[in-house]
């Protein structure tokens, strides 16, 4: 389900017009990877991803329980950097 939501999260803004409805798929996958198992950090990370290019608050908390859950993880550090 993370990699789905990646995966919707490239096809949003490859276009440079957000269709709505992968915007909601995007979201889907998210929340469900979360659900799924909370301690996996890609998953606090794309849902951070959502929140982040939608605009809506909630990044910095999974950010922050995705840099608990794996401080390493690459695309952790990406944003970082």
């Amino acid at each position: 389900w993370a990699s789905l939501a990646g995966a919707y999260s490239f096809k949003v803004w490859e276009t440079g017009s957000p269709d709505p409805a992968y915007v909601e798929k995007q979201r889907i996958a998210a929340e469900r990877a979360v659900e799924l198992d909370p301690r996996l950090a890609i998953a606090h990370i794309r849902l951070a991803q959502y929140f982040a290019e939608t605009g809506q608050r909630g990044r910095g908390q999974h950010a922050a329980i995705a840099r608990q859950l794996d401080p390493g993880h690459p695309i952790l550090l990406s944003w970082a950097a």
